[in-house]
């Protein structure tokens, strides 16, 4: 990442040159105010939410990729918003007020991360047993994976094709 970039609004990040997109990085406590301006920008839809662990670092960073459809050419068509959380309480406002598609994907990054979205609908299990995975986060770098011979099953034909 080389270039600044400026949207209207005065938020600032930087271009990265991979890809073009608008790298923005922000405060947790602007991260909603932000998005807002975003919004107003042409930003209307978020087009992946997800997190990177940091263990050694005690933090994570959440990434969300908004994108608009009438964005104006000399605006960059795809920014990365990142905010910093603390990983032992990693707790963010919630985006769907903002942005509705962010509805599914804060759930996932809830079951995934154990990010609290506060202010969401709907914040439960999406995809896991909630008794089965109740406080483990499969993708926490911590998250060990319990392997298991295929040969000890006692109905391992049925893993054949």
């Amino acid at each position: 990442m080389n270039e600044k970039e400026e949207v209207s609004q005065g938020l600032k990040g930087e271009i990265r040159k991979t890809d073009g997109a608008l790298v923005i990085k922000t405060d947790l406590e602007k991260l909603l105010d932000t998005a807002q301006k975003l919004k107003e920008e042409g930003y209307d839809h978020v087009i992946s939410l997800t997190a990177i662990d940091y263990p050694k670092d005690k933090k994570m960073v959440l990434v969300i990729h908004v994108e608009g459809f009438e964005v104006p050419e000399e605006q960059p068509r795809v920014v990365e918003l990142q905010v910093e959380l603390d990983r032992d309480d990693p707790k963010v406002p919630s985006l769907t007020s903002i942005w509705p598609s962010t509805e599914f994907q804060e759930r996932e990054a809830f079951e995934m991360f154990g990010i609290i979205f506060e202010g969401h609908p709907d914040l439960r299990h999406l995809l896991l047993s909630p008794e089965e995975f109740k406080e483990l986060r499969p993708l926490r770098k911590d998250f060990v994976v319990k392997e298991e011979d295929i040969m000890l099953k006692e109905n391992w034909g049925d893993y054949r094709g």
